[in-house]
């Protein structure tokens, strides 16, 4: 497959722009679908139980502001002057 596109395309440089031009829309279109499936995520989990799914959520986002929020910050933006 690799070889077939190098021997079929008509230069060194149309190969390489190629091989360019489809990482980028691959990683585009890969960042799109992960962002949509982080925002639908949720959804499944109150649609499978309602009363438990979105009190887990909630209990998850208190516990996340509360303990690993801060530190997280301080590990990713320690060094900017606040």
């Amino acid at each position: 497959m690799f070889f077939g596109e190098i021997f079929e395309a008509e230069s060194i440089g149309g190969f390489f722009s190629g091989q360019l031009l489809e990482l980028l829309l691959r990683f585009s279109i890969l960042s799109i679908q992960n962002t949509i499936n982080a925002l639908i995520g949720p959804f499944h989990i109150i649609s499978w139980s309602p009363v438990w799914g979105g009190l887990g959520i909630g209990i998850a986002y208190l516990l996340f502001a509360k303990f690993a929020k801060t530190p997280i910050q301080n590990w990713l933006f320690g060094d900017e002057k606040k």
